[in-house]
C-alpha cells in the first residue's frame, strides 16, 4: 500500500469521527457497498485487480465522506456566512463601518496605550455599528466583533 492511500483512508476516519464527534451527525453512514478483503483477498492481495478494486473503493469513500463534511458544514453550520463575515470585519470588506470605526478610533488611538480601556473601545465599536450597514449583520455574527486590548509597552500609543 503507498502512502498517498493510507493518507486518503486516514483522512476518511478524520473525517467521519468529526463529523460525529464535533458535529453530531451520527446518522450518517457510508453509502458504498463494502468490499470483502477477507482472508481470500488478503492472500492475493497482490493481485493487482485486488488491490485495483480495494483503492477505488477507498477513492470513493473518500470522495462520498469529503462530500457529506462539505454538505454539513456549509447547511448546519451556515459556513458561507461565516465566510462572509470575516470578509466584512476582518479584510475589512464593509467600507462604511471600518471607515467610520478608523474616524472614531483615529483620536482615541493617539493616547498613550495605558491610557486606553477597553469599554471605552467597545462603545466606540458599537457606534461604529450602529451608524453603518454593519447593523444589518445578523446578531449571532455582530456578536462575534470584538475588541483585545494587547498589554502596553512603556512608551505605546494605542496604534502600536
Amino acid at each position: 500500500m503507498d502512502q498517498s492511500l493510507a493518507e486518503k483512508i486516514l483522512l476518511t476516519g478524520k473525517s467521519v469521527n468529526f463529523m460525529r464527534r464535533c458535529c453530531n451527525v451520527n446518522d450518517w453512514v457510508l453509502g458504498i457497498e463494502f468490499i470483502d478483503i477477507g482472508s481470500a483477498v488478503v492472500a492475493n492481495f497482490n493481485q493487482i485487480s485486488k488491490f485495483t478494486e480495494f483503492k477505488d473503493w477507498v477513492n470513493k469513500a473518500t470522495h462520498t465522506t469529503c462530500q457529506k463534511l462539505l454538505q454539513v458544514m456549509f447547511t448546519k453550520f451556515t459556513m458561507i456566512t461565516h465566510f462572509e463575515s470575516i470578509k466584512r470585519f476582518m479584510l475589512f470588506g464593509q467600507g462604511d463601518f471600518i471607515q467610520y470605526l478608523m474616524d472614531t478610533l483615529n483620536q482615541e488611538l493617539q493616547k498613550p496605550a495605558t491610557s486606553l480601556y477597553r469599554h471605552n473601545m467597545l462603545s466606540l465599536l458599537e457606534t461604529a455599528i450602529r451608524a453603518s450597514n454593519a447593523q444589518f449583520v445578523d446578531d449571532e455574527f455582530l456578536q462575534r466583533v470584538d475588541i483585545k486590548l494587547l498589554d502596553a509597552s512603556p512608551g505605546d500609543t494605542g496604534w502600536d
